[in-house]
């Protein structure tokens, strides 16, 4: 009879330790939440939560953020749902959901714009304090424009987003490799149907996660030498086709600096007559023996370069 009471407070025991460690690490995630929604917007992102819990109890920790808005500057990102979840015992390995519509508005310029999606999921897997894969994966997404109405931009049946720890010894953690890809993708405006694309890159000196919600980021990033590594970019729709290669960095002044070699096809012949148009040579190039134009893109100053004819101005990112 000793040794069953003596079992029984032994498990009351383990039990309310648990209990103990699960709300003392559920309040710290609440701490932080309410840390979030202190930002002042402008120096830091502030999310906000119209309600907001730490659920999940004994085995996870799944906050939850209802009503959802992150406000940056003069860009608000309002969205219906944000949640996630970790278990315990792997608290490095997060899943993230969210619930849409996400709409995005610019106070700025006074544009309004939304994401609706299926589905819409992420997993974040870290190794200490830096990340050793990131992915987000979304279907069937539908990017509107609500200024005018709710005009449809473009959608896409499937995408993929993944951010892969690609760096060794005292590069390990600073280096990022980039994975994109589109399925069935289309975009009326442009005629384009049944879309595909990948993108296979790669990211240098990316600072701390600590530091990835600070406003000065992008000019760590270029203190830090960062370099934006396009190794293969391919799309190709009904009728055409679109692959390039390059790399892109940001200058002293945060201007974007750097260069890609573009080849297409069936690009110039959406547009009509400007097959026949002097200025189509200009922009796209010359096309070979197979119809495929090839031309050189550059970046300096912040202007951007096609072959030696400035075409446009990018405004520094810092």
């Amino acid at each position: 009879m000793k040794r069953f009471v003596i079992v029984i407070i032994i498990v009351l025991a383990v039990c309310a330790l648990w209990a103990g460690v699960w709300l003392f690490v559920a309040s710290q995630i609440d701490t932080e939440l309410a840390a979030l929604e202190s930002n002042d917007g402008v120096m830091a992102p502030r999310l906000e939560c119209e309600t907001r819990a730490v659920r999940g109890f004994p085995f996870q920790f799944a906050p939850r953020c209802e009503g959802a808005r992150i406000t940056s500057g003069d860009i608000t990102l309002a969205v219906n749902s944000i949640y996630g979840t970790a278990l315990i015992y792997r608290p490095t390995h997060m899943q993230l959901f969210a619930e849409g519509p996400a709409e995005i508005s610019d106070a700025f310029t006074g544009s309004r714009q939304q994401l609706d999606w299926e589905s819409l999921r992420a997993s974040l897997r870290l190794s200490g304090s830096t990340i050793e894969r990131f992915s987000v994966v979304g279907e069937e997404l539908v990017w509107s424009d609500l200024l005018f109405g709710d005009t449809v931009l473009g959608a896409v049946e499937g995408a993929e987003i993944h951010l892969v720890e690609g760096g060794e010894g005292e590069a390990a953690g600073s280096v990022l490799d980039l994975f994109v890809r589109l399925e069935g993708a289309g975009m009326g405006g442009l005629q384009i149907a049944n879309g595909q694309a990948t993108l296979d890159g790669q990211l240098t000196a990316v600072p701390e996660m600590a530091l990835w919600g600070d406003p000065r980021m992008a000019a760590l990033w270029q203190a830090n030498g960062g370099v934006l590594t396009v190794r293969a970019l391919d799309a190709v729709a009904e009728g055409l086709s679109l692959s390039a290669s390059g790399e892109m960095a940001l200058d002293d002044n945060g201007l974007l600096m750097g260069s890609a070699e573009v080849q297409s096809q069936g690009v110039v012949e959406r547009f009509g007559d400007f097959s026949d148009d002097p200025m189509a040579a200009m922009l796209l190039g010359r096309p070979d023996d197979e119809g495929v134009y090839s031309q050189t893109l550059s970046a300096r100053g912040g202007q951007i370069f096609i072959g030696l004819l400035p075409m446009a101005t990018v405004p520094p990112v810092f």
